[in-house]
């Protein structure tokens, strides 16, 4: 992965136990609906990101991103401390989960019928 963007943290909510949201300022590039953006912290010295999916309109700001904690997750466990102003890294954009999705299938259709085939 390249460099990656530097953005605040405008606002952050918890909605259930365990369902939160960000919502960032960053300089990112124009995403189209359905893309997701890489979130991620230091920790321990390194980069920890996951693709989270914007929750937003491509035209609207801030940046917003839902996800769920999990006990152990070394990211969602420090993403439901951050506050307002906290400084919070991102990456390039992805293309929309259903597309990967979608190619993921096709190479696995292909795969089992090449198999047939020997």
């Amino acid at each position: 992965m390249g460099k990656f963007l530097e953005g605040r943290v405008v606002n952050s909510k918890c909605w259930t136990e365990r369902f939160h949201s960000l919502q960032v300022e960053a300089p990112v590039e124009p995403f189209k609906a359905g893309q997701f953006g890489k979130v991620a912290l230091e920790i321990n010295g390194e980069m920890v990101f996951r693709p989270y999916s914007f929750v937003n309109a491509p035209h609207e700001r801030p940046l917003e991103f839902y996800f769920i904690t999990l006990e152990n997750g070394p990211l969602t466990q420090r993403l439901i401390k951050l506050e307002c102003g906290d400084p919070i890294s991102g990456g390039d954009q992805g293309r929309s989960s259903g597309s990967q999705s979608r190619r993921a299938a096709r190479r696995r259709e292909i795969s089992s019928h090449d198999m047939r085939k020997s």
